[in-house]
């Protein structure tokens, strides 16, 4: 029989697993999503970049990201990465949620400058590349 807290773990895990495949679910039907998807790590970063220094995106976004940037940094989560894929899937489920709700919240105009950005950042790295 399974302690306490191994009960409470799997099922915040199970929670996680299903929030994020939904998160991610629903990113993936829209396109600006599918494009955010698609970048690299960098150009994720590019993108978010973008959206901070860009004044016609809601302070709202801004704070979704700073928060976002915050959360993944600091070493305390939910459920502690030490455990085994679940550790991992909160920080997947934050993120995921995080960026829909700013790719939701921010002016079309401003997510597609943002988006260029990512891609031609993406873009001119393959082409550097050897």
């Amino acid at each position: 029989m399974l302690p306490w807290w191994a009960w409470l773990l799997l099922g915040l895990g199970g929670a996680s697993a299903v929030g994020a495949v939904a998160a991610y679910v629903v990113l993936r039907a829209t396109a600006a999503g599918r494009r955010f998807l698609a970048l690299s790590r960098r150009g994720k970063v590019r993108f978010g970049r973008s959206l901070v220094r860009d004044p016609a995106v809601p302070r709202r976004a801004k704070w979704i990201l700073g928060g976002l940037a915050i959360y993944l940094a600091f070493p305390l989560d939910i459920i502690p990465d030490a455990v085994p894929i679940l550790g991992h899937l909160d920080d997947l489920l934050v993120a995921l949620l995080a960026i829909a709700l700013v790719l939701v919240s921010t002016p079309r105009e401003a997510l597609e400058r943002a988006l260029r950005e990512g891609e031609a950042y993406d873009a001119g790295r393959r082409r550097a590349a050897p």
